[in-house]
């Protein structure tokens, strides 16, 4: 009796941390996400665990005596592994609000693409923002923040040691205006030269009626967006690399205020 409740309580500890690093990889940008192959997924959820879990600490782990009590430790688990990666994915929706802000004014809001980090369609632009972040991620090695952050969580907030509070909800509005706002701000040089083009077309409509303005406005919008784009590069990387950083703080920021 004694041997196979140490075998059930092994079992429940290895599965709760097979379900906090699933957490993370189902939804994490780059190393998981609908645009990583299920199986790939499925293999990295078990090595990592098969690593992490055998160097993890015991002490104050209280396993269920029933189903439901499982059942509970579960959902704790994976709200920690969803949290680290929900982080990661709301950084990234700056990326996406930025896009279709410009992509509207630059017309493009007709034309849409399939976005496989968010399952939706978004606008070229919006899909363009998601790709150079994911390439701006790598470069700074922002994959291994995540792997990282997953293995700091477990000694921050020991499995079955997650605290429901009212902090959690706070800290996410927080980090939703947060977010918002680096959305329009990086649209904001773009929205604006497209706003000077809108007035200064208004303004030749008015001194030559016989233009055709409307594809004139399309195509001075197309073209300087472009332009604009190419010209940004440098302070758009600049942005998103400051903006990555501040999500590799607010992962930590959220395990502190799950911890209790």
């Amino acid at each position: 009796m004694d041997a196979f409740s140490t075998l059930t309580d092994n079992l429940q500890f290895y599965l709760a941390a097979l379900v906090r690093t699933s957490g993370v990889i189902i939804a994490a940008p780059i190393i998981g996400g609908k645009e990583m192959p299920r199986l790939v997924k499925v293999g990295l959820v078990c090595i990592l665990t098969l690593l992490i879990a055998p160097t993890l600490s015991r002490a104050g782990f209280l396993p269920a005596h029933d189903l439901l009590g499982f059942a509970a430790i579960v959902v704790r688990e994976l709200g920690v592994g969803l949290g680290i990666s929900f982080v990661a994915l709301l950084t990234f929706g700056a990326l996406q609000i930025a896009g279709e802000f410009v992509g509207r004014q630059m017309g493009f809001a007709m034309a849409q693409v399939v976005n496989p980090l968010f399952g939706q369609q978004t606008s070229i632009v919006s899909r363009f923002n998601v790709v150079l972040g994911s390439l701006i991620l790598l470069t700074m090695n922002g994959h291994h923040w995540f792997i990282q952050a997953l293995g700091d969580s477990f000694a921050r907030i020991p499995i079955n040691g997650l605290q429901w509070s009212p902090r959690i909800s706070g800290f996410t509005v927080e980090l939703f205006a947060s977010i918002y706002f680096a959305g329009v701000k990086l649209a904001a040089p773009l929205v604006c030269a497209s706003l000077l083009i809108t007035v200064a077309v208004g303004i030749l409509a008015r001194i030559a009626p016989q233009l055709n303005v409307m594809m004139l406005s399309i195509s001075l919008r197309i073209g300087a967006g472009l332009i604009g784009i190419g010209l940004l590069m440098t302070y758009f990387a600049a942005i998103v690399q400051r903006l990555f950083m501040n999500m590799r703080r607010d992962i930590y920021m959220l395990l502190e205020v799950m911890k209790g």
